[in-house]
């Protein structure tokens, strides 16, 4: 059997442009039967039939003359929400992370949010579905250094040449061999989360750069912002349920 390049076989299925098929690849969103293409530039069969999920829709939470907060959907870019709302960000969620995104209206009030972070003023809470079972609560204080690989891209790891980090985790819920919890983090170091819940050997389920088994997506949602007087909330997505 002859096989081509994943991107090009989807652009043919789907009369898109080239670099169309390989955004809808990067964005984890095309599969072969139910297994994900990860690749774009992977070769498989040529009679492939792909399946593209649907990406939830950007919604609007709230927004005033200095803030916006969106409903982010998964598999969209921090950046990519950013510039379909017209204004810039005040922080970021990685790409498969879902829920509460800040950006701001002007720099005076852009200024006074950069330094609530800066000093832990901020509330931050997310939900997520983690391997094994969370049974108790706990704090996890270690340190995390954030590095880039050859191609460029952020991973982190827990260092004592590492920053401050620390993340409150309560349990919600066990399922067979799978916990929902909820994270609260006093500070915002690159995939935090993700590298803290991997270092007490429970990563979230679909982050596989963490050790989390395969999934649609990684099962991390920013639930609840708290800063400045405000208060940003958002419910868990149709992608988030695994129950």
């Amino acid at each position: 059997m002859k096989t081509e390049k994943a991107y090009k076989l989807l652009a043919i299925q789907e009369n898109i442009s080239n670099r169309s098929a390989k955004e809808l690849i990067d964005k984890g969103v095309v599969y072969i039967g139910n297994k994900k293409v990860a690749i774009a530039r992977g070769e498989v069969k040529v009679d492939a039939k792909f399946k593209i999920k649907k990406i939830e829709k950007i919604k609007k939470i709230f927004e005033d003359e200095n803030i916006i907060a969106i409903d982010k959907p998964a598999f969209l870019t921090s950046e990519e929400v950013a510039k379909k709302a017209g204004f810039p960000l005040l922080h970021r969620l990685d790409k498969e992370t879902s829920g509460v995104l800040l950006l701001y209206k002007n720099d005076d009030f852009r200024e006074k949010a950069i330094n609530e972070f800066k000093n832990h003023r901020v509330l931050k809470e997310y939900i997520a579905w983690v391997e094994g079972k969370v049974a108790e609560e706990m704090e996890i204080d270690s340190p995390i250094l954030t590095l880039k690989n050859k191609k460029g891209k952020a991973y982190s790891k827990i260092s004592k040449d590492g920053k401050e980090a620390i993340t409150f985790i309560e349990p919600i819920l066990i399922e067979g061999n799978k916990s929902k919890i909820k994270a609260t983090i006093k500070t915002g170091r690159t995939h935090q989360i993700r590298v803290h819940l991997k270092s007490i050997g429970h990563p979230i389920i679909g982050d596989t750069q963490y050790g989390g088994k395969p999934y649609e997506r990684i099962l991390l949602h920013s639930s609840k912002i708290e800063l400045l007087n405000y208060s940003f909330t958002s419910n868990e997505h149709k992608s988030f349920n695994i129950t």
